[in-house]
């Protein structure tokens, strides 16, 4: 994968958010979880995750 540029996510501090996330996590199942997920580069693959995520809320919601 490819980043651009290659500094960018130290720019953006995402190991603090990576950290902040793992402190929401309430055990090490969901902190190992967070950690193992690959980043998604291709703009329809995110949207896709991003719409499935938005289903389960609104189905959650309910």
């Amino acid at each position: 994968m490819k980043i651009y540029p290659h500094n960018a996510l130290q720019k953006l501090d995402f190991p603090f958010v990576l950290k902040e996330l793992e402190n929401l996590c309430s055990g090490t199942l969901g902190k190992n979880l967070l950690l193992r997920q690959p980043f998604i580069n291709d703009p329809a693959e995110l949207n896709k995750e991003l719409n499935y995520v938005k289903e389960l809320k609104r189905n959650y919601t309910k």
